[in-house]
């Protein structure tokens, strides 16, 4: 019997621009690496605001593309229902009777023959089309999701209540996505971490490992342009209170060490919705510049990048992106997890403010040794991060079950 071509369901919790962050980085470049290996893929995204005709025409050229319009926002009657239901309200503000209908009259006019959920949250509604239309479905586990609400409540004050609500919460989805992966035909995990706690999850699942990429043309040091020798670089965004929270840490604990040590040190932050404290720091040491369209002629002229997060899961893209481009990077532990390298490829960990101060002033008085490493950074994403290795792993696993 001659083999069928993959006619894919790609579900999303979100449109993945202004690709801003690791998940929508992850997403779009999913679209985009689908296509190139001449995948047909239908796309389908929440949104409760009107898309952006550029947004939707950029899409568009990878993907044939749906819209459901949804809001998976916390609201005060959701957080009632979880509490009353004991139910996991990140799974259950994704998922409703309408959506799946909606998917049903998708499936059928595509001719769908496999879907592909992109986060954990996205696969509840294809277990549900598991069960009522026999449709199998696959998981990118761009997090393992129970571990970020776990972190988050441990960093929570045990006098605050939303620490036992975060705490119950995480409990609820560890049980949740046990039950999807168990029933995923096979789910994709982008770090060793998050393939040892799939793997405790779901022991059964067929569980595959495939490092996340970093498009290398787009992503690529430029020697014309002149470093900053003393600038420190941050790009995030500011809609996550733990991105916030990081921030804040690095700027009250780490940067008054840094500059009694380096007076003229300068510590640049990008990204979206960033907060009017970041944008009235003082300016001899800080430069809040916000949301940019294009990142990298900044990272270009900065010296090292810094990742301070303490709650988390996954890896971060962000990371790799600023390793391709030359820069060595001083994280914590959970900024650098999921990323096998360490301090000869350029990715420096510390997660006191003294040993931060001290690994970035290591590096600032070290001007030849920051170059040689960060060669080395761009040299080691080039041999373990392509995104054409990552999505051929996907798609030959995916084309063992069509």
């Amino acid at each position: 019997m001659e083999k069928q071509e993959i006619n894919l369901l790609h579900l999303a919790p979100r449109i993945p621009f202004p690709a801003d962050d690791g998940g929508k980085i992850g997403i779009f470049n999913s679209l985009r690496y689908f296509k190139k290996f001449n995948i047909s893929n239908t796309f389908v995204f929440f949104s409760d605001e009107e898309v952006r005709k550029d947004y939707l025409d950029e899409l568009k050229k990878y993907a044939d593309v749906y819209i459901f319009n949804h809001s998976t926002k916390n609201t005060a009657l959701r957080i009632a229902k979880s509490l009353i239901n004991n139910e996991s309200i990140y799974i259950t503000k994704h998922n409703s009777p309408e959506f799946i209908e909606f998917l049903k009259e998708i499936i059928k006019r595509k001719k769908i023959n496999f879907t592909y959920a992109d986060h954990t949250c996205m696969a509840y509604s294809l277990d549900i089309l598991r069960k009522e239309i026999g449709l199998n479905y696959s998981i990118k586990l761009n997090n393992v999701e129970w571990m970020i609400w776990k972190r988050y409540a441990d960093n929570i004050p045990f006098y605050n209540p939303k620490k036992y609500y975060i705490g119950i919460q995480s409990k609820l989805l560890k049980r949740e996505e046990a039950r999807l992966l168990k029933n995923s035909l096979v789910s994709f995990a982008i770090t060793d971490n998050d393939f040892t706690r799939a793997e405790e999850l779901a022991p059964e699942n067929n569980l595959v490992m495939v490092p996340t990429g970093v498009n290398l043309d787009e992503w690529k040091i430029d020697e014309s342009i002149i470093k900053n020798q003393n600038e420190l670089i941050i790009a995030t965004t500011y809609h996550w209170v733990h991105n916030i929270d990081a921030v804040r840490w690095f700027i009250e604990n780490v940067m008054p060490a840094l500059i009694t040590k380096v007076p003229n040190i300068k510590f640049t932050m990008l990204g979206k919705n960033m907060p009017d404290w970041m944008r009235n720091l003082d300016k001899k040491n800080f430069n809040p510049v916000g949301y940019v369209d294009e990142i990298q002629t900044f990272l270009n002229k900065a010296t090292i990048y810094v990742a301070p997060l303490f709650v988390g899961s996954g890896v971060r893209i962000k990371i790799l992106e600023a390793m391709a481009m030359g820069l060595p990077v001083v994280a914590t532990d959970i900024s650098a997890e999921g990323i096998k390298a360490g301090e000869n490829e350029g990715l420096f960990r510390a997660n006191n403010p003294t040993d931060f101060a001290n690994k970035i002033d290591f590096l600032l008085k070290n001007k030849d040794l920051r170059y040689e490493l960060g060669q080395k950074a761009r040299k080691f994403i080039e041999l373990n991060h392509s995104w054409d290795t990552h999505t051929k792993i996907i798609i030959e696993e995916i084309s063992k079950f069509i």
